[in-house]
Formats: C-alpha cells, sequence, structure tokens
C-alpha cells in the first residue's frame, strides 16, 4: 500500500509542460518553457504562470466591453430618450432622460483575472516575489474584482472567448487553478496544492493522446474507446462495469491501446529482489486488447503499450506475452519537450513489427 501512495515528484518546469501540452496551450516559443521555472516551487507555479499570461494580456490589451449607462437629471449626458423624457416631466424641460455608452474593461473575464491575483497576492503560503508580482499585476487591471470567491468561479465556467483570444485563455487557466485551490482564511486565503494525482494522471493521458493525435495526422486514427464486456446485441449485465481506453489508435494496417499510468511508483518489486509489473495494469490492458480485437472488423493485428511519467528517468521494455506484444516506457518528463513528444510518437512508429 506504501507504493501505491508513493507521489511522483515532478519539477515546475516539468509540470508547466504538461499542464499546458493538456489544456492545448502548448507554444514552443514560450519563455516559461526556456528554465525561467527552475527556481519555482510548485505550489507557486499556478499565481507565477498566471502573472506572467495576465500580463501578456495586457500588453496586447485589456478585453472591453460595450457598457449602457441610463442618466436622469438637468443635463444631457449622450443621447437623448425623447419618449422616456415626455413621460417623465411632460416636457417641461425640467429633467431629461439621457442614455450613454462606452467600452469598459470591466467585464467577467478581466474581474476573474482579477480576482485570482487578489488572492494570490493576500496567499501567506506563496514565496514573497510571487505574492508581490501578483500584487502588481492585479492593480494594473483596470477592473474591480468579485466580491466573494463563489461568485468568481461561476463567472469562469460562464466566460466565453473568441478567436484570437489565446492569451486570454491562457491566463483564464492559470486563473482557473488558483481559484480552485484557495480557501478563505481570515482577511487572507490559503491556497493547497491543486497538483492532485488524479488531476495530474487526467492531465498526463490528455498529453500521449494529444501528442499521437498530433503525430498521426492524417495517418491513423487516435481516440478513446468506451465499451461493455459483452458486445452490443447481447444482454447486458449492470453488474459488469464499463471499459473506457486512455488512447486507442487504428490505422489501416494495425492498431495500438495505450494505457497512461501516473504513478509515484510505475514498476514493483517481487520476490528475490525482482523489478516487475503491476499485475493490476498489465490484467487492464490485456482485457481491453482482447475485448476490442475479437470485435475487430478488419481482423488488424493489435498490441498494447503501458506508459508511465516518470522524473529524471527513463525505461523501455518490449514483452512478447504470446498472443500479443507489450511495449512498457518510462517517460522522464523533465527532459526537453521535443524529445517527449517524439517518444509518444514512437509507440506507433515502433509498433509495426
Amino acid at each position: 500500500m506504501a507504493q501505491e501512495a508513493t507521489r511522483l515528484e515532478l519539477s515546475s518546469g516539468a509540470l508547466y509542460f504538461l499542464l499546458c501540452y493538456a489544456a492545448d496551450l502548448y507554444d514552443p516559443r514560450d519563455e516559461l518553457l526556456s528554465g525561467e521555472l527552475d527556481s519555482c516551487a510548485p505550489l507557486d507555479l499556478p499565481a507565477t504562470a498566471l502573472c506572467k499570461a495576465a500580463a501578456t494580456v495586457l500588453r496586447r490589451g485589456a478585453r472591453r466591453m460595450y457598457r449602457r449607462s441610463v442618466y436622469e437629471g438637468p443635463a444631457v449626458r449622450g443621447r437623448l430618450d425623447m419618449g422616456a423624457t415626455m413621460a417623465l416631466d411632460f416636457g417641461r424641460g425640467a429633467r431629461a432622460v439621457s442614455v450613454s455608452g462606452d467600452l469598459s474593461p470591466d467585464c467577467p473575464p478581466n474581474r476573474v483575472l482579477k480576482t485570482a491575483l487578489s488572492i494570490a497576492a493576500a496567499s501567506p503560503d506563496l514565496a514573497p516575489p510571487v505574492r508581490e508580482g501578483a500584487m502588481a499585476m492585479s492593480r494594473a487591471f483596470p477592473c474591480g474584482a468579485y466580491a466573494t470567491l463563489a461568485e468568481a468561479r461561476r463567472a469562469l465556467t460562464e466566460v466565453r472567448l473568441e478567436r484570437g483570444e489565446s492569451g486570454y485563455r491562457r491566463a483564464l487557466f492559470w486563473a482557473g487553478l488558483v481559484l480552485r485551490s484557495a480557501m478563505p482564511d481570515g482577511g487572507a486565503y490559503r491556497l493547497d496544492d491543486p497538483m492532485q494525482k488524479r488531476f495530474l494522471n487526467r492531465a498526463f493521458e490528455s498529453l500521449v493522446r494529444g501528442a499521437l493525435r498530433e503525430s498521426l495526422d492524417g495517418v491513423a486514427v487516435v481516440g478513446r474507446d468506451r465499451f461493455r464486456w459483452t458486445p452490443p446485441e447481447r444482454h447486458r449485465s449492470s453488474l459488469v462495469p464499463v471499459m473506457e481506453t486512455d488512447v486507442t489508435v487504428r490505422g489501416t494496417d494495425r492498431c495500438v491501446i495505450v494505457d497512461a499510468k501516473y504513478y509515484g511508483q510505475a514498476l514493483v518489486s517481487g520476490r528475490h529482489g525482482s523489478t516487475q509489473l503491476r499485475s493490476s495494469h498489465l490484467y487492464q490492458i490485456a482485457s481491453y486488447l482482447r475485448v476490442l480485437r475479437r470485435r475487430d472488423p478488419d481482423h488488424r493485428p493489435w498490441s498494447a503499450c503501458l506508459v508511465y511519467a516518470r522524473s529524471g528517468e527513463s525505461f523501455d521494455h518490449r514483452l512478447d506475452l504470446g498472443d500479443f506484444s507489450l511495449r512498457v516506457i518510462g517517460l522522464d518528463l523533465e527532459r526537453p519537450p521535443r524529445d517527449i513528444l517524439d517518444e509518444i510518437a514512437s509507440i506507433w512508429t515502433e509498433s509495426k513489427e
């Protein structure tokens, strides 16, 4: 059980690449991928990345939205609303109703960013330079913050972005991590680590699936399968769980099932000091492969691959299990992004016997 609880410790740079690629925010020219995060603690990562993204948003120009204001008084501000004015004092001329409109930066996306920056600036859990940077960026945003954390979280789910707003998309992603991890604590906010194992496991799955989809565009179909043990035409029992692959790659001449695992300890110790695969992982992927292979109308060759997230180490084992071949990869996420993506692409290119 202690092995299951072991946590995989990644550097902030590796976490940044993993999360950016999983969220479809990866840019090879990103300055934060060049080693700038080497001294950043993982807890400081969301706020640090948020400050960087918020600065980009302000440099490109903060979003503005049209605001309509109605003024009632002795003077006219903007366009006179004749109908409302006549109804107000029957044309005596003492008061008028006028309407004015302008473009204001006080809109939901900016307020979400302002709120997240304000929370980071007030959190004692973050390093002083990170808090100071968040405070400076918060003051630079020309709008108000939401009064409560619940309002900011709700607004974040309702924000809709247009094409060309990649800067906002990146900034709101990191703002979401800050808001998700924040907990009120008196007059400040405490930030818990949002990088929980389940969250990072989904991100790692997205990295593997996305990298394969990008490298195999036009070559093979990359997706995931959700299916039952019994074929669709047979009786289904509620006692039997539904199976779902992380990645299924279907080509014209072969297919590969890939299972991505974010585990602190990928391999376990067996008898007499030997190192072995986790039996549950082996049973799982073998079950996926045998069911899908049996239902393949084209009767193509099928193989399987287990991919484990690693930090500072890698391995690559090829196994012949009789009725199918299995590749087990330890993917070192501390390597340069291009090397990581190339190794993921090799899952398909090296699967052809």
